[in-house]
Order: structure tokens, then sequence, then C-alpha cells
């Protein structure tokens, strides 16, 4: 069967830009032909060459510049992407929330064609119902952990997931990353969030995690620090983790909860390791590294984990891959590998985060992980939102 052809115009570089990653990344990628424009001159020109499509999916602004060049709008095949007005030309036909999952968009928009999406996925779908708890952590120091981590939880909100991103890191590196400066007064300190845990621990009273979650912007989710200070996080025992990740879990306001770990308070990598659905080591391609991971897991295999098959939940990433470590004896067998950016040189790690051949492959990372989970629950209202 031949490829619906598909327009896609909006003034939104992001949207078209998350939609075209989505669909080239996708087992679907092959029935679905997308032309997308966000400028309206490039969009005439189109227009100008004749081509042929079976569906146009516009926005406000480019409904009324379709308009405005006198072009045709064939009953039954377009579609207005709305913001929550109705344009009175688009109220006879389909009009549909421009911002939801990115698998439900395009499940209606090939049904308007008269198509249906039918794909298989080798990644394990989030559960439908419930918290996922993502753990990522690492035996070496610089291998980009964080940056995976945001990135995971960045790209998962933008599909619509629900993300906490949960930073237990001896010394949070996170707001350097992000330029964040850690807020005077409003919210709580962590010292008091553990003086809360430990009385949770004592008579099971409930705790208001409110006052300790904040909204990361660059990351579209919300998100929890550890302490500013490294005496707090030393306080920090694996009995207040689980806590706090059995309490976060409880809230059931998020689909997922991306823990950004480091090996050095094994009390907290023990507790990660035992509440985590999946493991996320981190590692890079040098023989240290590789020895050094290798030495945490042999050690990690012999704690008693209360029956937890740790070797079932551990994946590997390889950061920094280039083709010439092909030809390298690999102590660890990488389930994924995340390629060197060369545009990295020079950048700060903030633009790093948004990088589109970076975020392309974090993409395909998280399809490899959890498929698309387009049957399951996981994937919430709001493409863009996640959290509140």
């Amino acid at each position: 069967m031949d490829p619906v052809r598909l327009v896609l115009a909006v003034q939104d570089p992001p949207y078209a830009e998350a939609v075209l990653n989505y669909v080239q990344s996708c087992d679907d990628a092959t029935r679905l032909q997308i032309a997308a424009f966000t400028r309206l001159d490039a969009l005439q020109q189109y227009k100008e060459k004749g081509k042929q499509h079976d569906l146009v999916v516009l926005d406000g602004a480019m409904l009324e510049a379709w308009r405005g060049l006198e072009l045709p709008l064939i009953p039954g095949r377009w579609i207005y992407l709305s913001d929550g007005s109705i344009d009175p030309v688009a109220e006879h036909e389909v009009a549909v929330p421009k911002y939801q999952p990115i698998p439900e968009l395009l499940s209606g928009w090939l049904a308007r064609a008269g198509r249906s999406v039918h794909s298989s996925h080798t990644g394990r779908e989030l559960r439908s119902g419930g918290t996922h708890v993502l753990g990522m952590v690492s035996a070496i120091g610089h291998c980009g952990k964080t940056m995976i981590a945001m990135s995971i939880a960045r790209q998962l909100a933008e599909l619509g997931c629900r993300v906490l991103y949960l930073n237990l890191e001896m010394l949070n590196s996170s707001e350097q990353l992000l330029s964040e400066e850690r807020l005077q007064g409003g919210k709580s300190s962590f010292s008091r969030l553990l003086y809360d845990l430990k009385v949770l621990q004592e008579n099971g009273e409930e705790i208001d995690l409110e006052p300790y979650i904040v909204r990361k912007e660059a990351l579209k989710c919300d998100g929890l620090v550890g302490g500013a200070e490294v005496k707090e996080m030393l306080e920090m025992n694996a009995d207040d983790t689980a806590a706090l990740l059995g309490a976060l879990q409880g809230l059931n306001r998020y689909d997922m909860i991306v823990v950004d770990n480091d090996g050095l308070n094994q009390k907290l990598l023990q507790a990660v390791t035992r509440h985590a659905d999946e493991l996320l080591w981190v590692l890079t391609a040098d023989h240290t590294g590789q020895w050094k991971t290798g030495k945490w897991i042999q050690h990690l295999g012999t704690q008693e984990m209360n029956g937890t098959d740790f070797a079932a939940k551990s994946r590997f990433i390889i950061n920094r891959y280039t083709p010439k470590l092909d030809s390298r004896k690999q102590e660890i067998t990488a389930d994924h590998v995340l390629p060197m950016m060369n545009s990295w040189d020079g950048s700060n790690l903030l633009e790093q985060l948004h990088t589109p051949a970076f975020q392309k492959e974090i993409l395909k990372l998280c399809h490899e992980l959890y498929g698309t989970a387009q049957s399951s629950g996981a994937f919430m209202d709001g493409m863009r939102g996640g959290g509140r």
C-alpha cells in the first residue's frame, strides 16, 4: 500500500520537529510521508510545484495563510489543529487538539486518510497505571549520565508522559548543567524532607511532598533534587530513599520517575536498584570505565536485594560512541549506544541538551526501552506537558 502523503503546516518549529523525529524513529515510518512547513514562503513554493497530498494538517496561523494564498481545502482531506479556539472555517471539519501524545495524533491523521496504525515494538511498554521507575547509574564520572537522564526525562515529557526527574547525586550536577539557582525560601529544605521521611517510617504518617517538588521548564517536567551539601546526602540512608520513592509512587501523579543516582553512595544505590523497573548503566568504551562498571555490578550481585533480579533490570549504554570503537574488545556488551556529537565542541551543556541530533538518538533510545506505549495508559494528555 502506498504511504499517506501528508502536509503538516504549523508556525511552531519545535512542534514540527518533534513530529518528524517521532515518525522517522518509529516502525510506521514507511506508511507516512510528511512534508512539514513552518514558514509561509516555503509552503507556497511547495504548492507552486504542484505537489499532491492525501491530507493537510494546519494550525490556526497556517490555516489563515493557506486561505490567503487561495489554496483549496478539499472536504474530508484536511485537519485543523486547535489550541482551544475554533476557526469558523474549521468548525464543520475535523478539529483535533494540537497538543496530545504524538502516537494518538498520528493515529487520528491516518484514520482521517482512511488508514490505521498497526505498530510492533521490541521495547517494553510503560505499564498502564502506576508509576514506572527508571534508575540512571554509573560507576565512572564525566560519562554524560546526568545529561542522558535529563534528556530522557525531557523526551518522555514531550511525548506526553507525566515525568518527575529525581536527582540523588551526592553533588547535584543538574542545577549546574541547567544554569539553575537553588530556590531560597519558598521551597522546603532537603533536611526537612529527611525529617519527614523518618517520621513516615516511624509511624506511617503521610507526608506532603508538594513543598519539595519544583517545575523544571528546561526539562518540560517536574523535579525534586537532593541536598545542597554533601553532609545532607550522607545523612540519607537506604530506608529514607525507599520511603521517598514509595511516597512519590503513591502520589499517582507520574507515569515515570527518572532517578539520577551515582555510585558514590552505596546505600542509595541499593535502594534505587530494588525499586527501579530498569537500571540504565552509562559507561564509555574505554577499558578503565568498563572495568569499574564490571566490578560494581559484580559487587551488587553479591548483595542481599530481597529477591530482586538485578541482572534482569540492568541495561548498558555506551555514550560518546564512534565507529572506530568497533575494533576494540568490549568487556560489557552494550544494549544501546549514543554517538559522539561533534557539534558539542565549545558549546555549553544546556545547548547540548537541545541538540536536535542528540535528542533524535534519545528518542530512539526511548522507543527501544518502552516502544511508543501506544496501547498503554502511560502517555497522557499534553504532548509537551509532563508533570502537573
